[in-house]
C-alpha cells in the first residue's frame, strides 16, 4: 500500500511539473513511475507530452495504444505526428517500437540513416514546390475555416453582455473594438498536439516599451503583493512593493505559497506545509493547508485548514471576501471545496477521480477551473456555480489548456493552453467562443498564471522569455506588444495580485 502510495505521490508531482513547463523534473519522476509500472497509461500520456524528440514521443503513443487501443488522445496526437494508429481494439503490432529504457539508455545514439536519406528528399520536393508556387501568379492561401489565420478578432465587453442578454445596442453604442491579431480555431486534425521542437536556450534582447490603449493604468501606478517559490529555500515567500522595488516580509522558515489577497478584509491567505504526527491507524504526513495573516503583519497567522491533503494549492477570496475556495487531494486527486473564512462549514464541490485544480469566482460567484474529467491526462476548462451545481466545458483544444483567470467585467477569460509544446497565453470569451492567441511569437518561451489589470485593458503572466529566467510580463488585448512589469531571478513567480493605487491605501 505504501508502495501504491508512493508511486501515485510521484505520478501527481510529475503531471504537475509537467503543467508548469518544468519537463527536465516531469521526465524524471515520471520515469520512476514507469520503472515501477511500465504500463501506466497516465505517466505514458505526459512523458509523451515532455520528450524532446519525435521518435521518443511516437514510442510513448504506441505503447499507450497497446495498452489501450481505444485511447483517443494518444490516436489523435499519434496522428498528428504522422502515424496511422492501429485499429481500435485490433491487434498491436509485435514489431511495435518500444518506449526508451531508462535503465540502459545511452548518452548517444547511432544515425538512422534511412531518416537521412528521406530527409535529403523531402528537402528537395519542399524546394520544387516552393519554386512552383513562387513563380505562379495564379496560386494564392485560401483561409479555411480550419486554419489558423491571421485575422480581426473583436472583443467588446458591452456588445457580448448585450448579446447574452438579447439586447439590441441602442443608437450611438460604441462598435466592438478591434484587436489584430490570431483568433484560433481548434481543429484537432491540423493542429499538432506534441511539436517537434523543444524550448531553445534564450538570448536576452531588450522588450518594447510598453504600448497600452490611452486609457489603460500601467502596471507601475499600482501596489504589489506577490509569492515567488525559492528553490534555495525550497518555499514560497512573500514579496510587496512595486515595479521597481519590493521586499520580503513574512518569517523566513515560514512557506508562503499561492497567497492571495483580500481588500475589504485587508487580509492575506496562503499554503504552507503542517507535519501531523501519527494518530492511530493514520500515519505520519507532511501536509499543505491554508493560512490566513492580516496584511499588517503576515507573521500573525493562524492555520484554517485541517484536511491532511498531500496537495493543497491556490486558495481564493469569494467576490465578498465571506468564502474561501480551494483545491485539495484528500482522496487521490484534486478536488474542489469552498469554506468560510474561519474555516469552517468546507463544502466538496466536485467529487470525481480527475484533477481539478486553478479555481477562480467570478464577480456573480460562477467558477471557472481546469479539469481532465473528460479528457484524462488532458486538462480542459469548465465552469461551474458555487453550490456544484451546472458543470459546462467551456473549450476542446488539443493538449492542456488550464489556469484560466476571469476579466473584472466578467465577459473574457485569458487561459494558457500548450498545444505548441509550450504554454501560451489566450483570451476568449466567458462562453468558451472565439479563443484569441496573444503570445503569437515568444520563441518557445513558457507562459504561466495569467492575471488580468483591474482596469482589464492588459493582462499579466509569468515567462522565461529572457535568459530562461522567469518574470513577470504583460501584453496589450491585441496581443502586439510584450513588456516586463517585475524583473526575472532564480525564484519561480506563482501569484501576483495589484493591490491598489498608490497613494489610495
Amino acid at each position: 500500500m505504501a508502495t501504491n502510495q508512493n508511486l501515485q505521490a510521484k505520478l501527481r508531482e510529475g503531471v504537475e511539473a509537467a503543467r508548469r513547463g518544468d519537463k527536465i523534473a516531469a521526465r524524471r519522476l515520471l520515469q520512476q513511475v514507469l520503472i515501477a509500472d511500465k504500463n501506466n497509461e497516465i505517466a505514458l500520456m505526459w512523458m509523451a507530452s515532455v520528450s524532446d524528440t519525435l521518435d521518443d514521443r511516437r514510442a510513448y503513443l504506441r505503447r499507450v495504444l497497446q495498452i489501450n487501443p481505444n485511447n483517443p488522445r494518444a490516436r489523435e496526437a499519434l496522428a498528428r505526428l504522422g502515424e496511422t494508429a492501429p485499429a481500435a481494439g485490433g491487434a498491436t503490432r509485435a514489431d511495435a517500437p518500444t518506449v526508451p529504457d531508462f535503465s540502459s539508455r545511452r548518452s548517444g545514439r547511432s544515425p538512422n540513416y534511412y531518416l537521412i536519406a528521406a530527409a535529403f528528399v523531402a528537402v528537395a520536393v519542399i524546394a520544387v514546390i516552393a519554386f512552383a508556387v513562387l513563380n505562379s501568379p495564379t496560386v494564392r492561401l485560401t483561409p479555411t475555416a480550419t486554419n489558423v489565420a491571421n485575422v480581426i478578432g473583436t472583443f467588446d465587453a458591452q456588445s457580448t453582455v448585450l448579446a447574452q442578454r438579447n439586447v439590441t445596442p441602442t443608437a450611438g453604442t460604441a462598435l466592438p473594438t478591434e484587436l489584430p491579431g490570431i483568433v484560433v480555431t481548434f481543429n484537432p486534425n491540423e493542429v499538432a498536439l506534441l511539436p517537434p521542437t523543444f524550448t531553445p536556450t534564450f538570448t536576452h534582447t531588450p522588450l518594447p516599451t510598453a504600448t497600452l490603449a490611452p486609457t489603460a493604468i500601467p502596471a507601475e501606478a499600482y501596489e504589489l503583493l506577490h509569492s515567488d517559490y525559492d528553490p534555495a529555500l525550497g518555499r514560497g515567500s512573500l514579496y510587496i512593493g512595486d515595479t521597481a522595488t519590493s521586499r520580503r516580509i513574512g518569517q523566513n522558515e515560514m512557506a508562503y505559497d499561492d497567497s492571495a489577497y483580500d481588500s475589504q478584509s485587508d487580509r492575506v491567505i496562503f499554503v504552507g506545509p503542517v507535519y501531523y504526527e501519527p494518530e492511530g491507524d493514520r500515519p505520519e504526513i507532511f501536509a499543505e493547508e491554508i493560512f490566513i495573516a492580516p496584511m499588517s503583519n503576515v507573521e500573525n497567522f493562524t492555520q484554517l485548514t485541517r484536511t491532511r491533503a498531500t496537495r493543497l494549492q491556490q486558495p481564493q477570496w469569494s467576490p465578498d471576501g465571506s468564502r474561501i475556495l480551494f483545491s485539495a487531494d484528500v482522496d487521490g486527486d484534486e478536488d474542489l471545496f469552498l469554506m468560510n473564512t474561519d474555516g469552517s462549514a468546507i463544502a466538496q464541490l466536485t467529487n470525481n477521480d480527475a484533477v481539478d485544480t486553478a479555481a477562480r469566482f467570478r464577480f456573480d460567484g460562477l467558477i471557472v477551473f481546469a479539469s481532465d474529467v473528460e479528457t484524462p491526462g488532458f486538462t480542459e476548462i469548465y465552469t461551474i456555480k458555487a453550490d456544484g451545481s451546472e458543470l459546462t466545458r467551456l473549450t476542446n483544444h488539443p493538449g492542456n489548456s488550464y489556469a484560466p483567470a476571469w476579466s473584472p467585467d466578467g465577459t473574457r477569460i485569458a487561459y494558457i493552453n500548450d498545444q505548441g509544446g509550450d504554454g501560451d497565453l489566450y483570451v476568449m470569451d466567458a462562453n468558451g467562443q472565439r479563443p484569441f492567441l496573444l503570445t503569437i511569437d515568444d520563441s518557445g518561451a513558457e507562459d504561466r498564471t495569467p492575471v488580468w489589470s483591474p482596469d482589464g485593458l492588459w493582462v499579466a503572466f509569468s515567462s522565461n522569455r529572457q535568459d530562461d529566467a522567469f518574470g513577470w510580463y504583460a501584453t496589450d488585448l491585441r496581443g502586439s506588444s510584450v513588456w516586463q512589469i517585475l524583473p526575472s531571478s532564480a525564484r519561480v513567480p506563482q501569484t501576483l495580485t495589484f493591490m491598489a493605487l498608490k497613494g489610495e491605501n
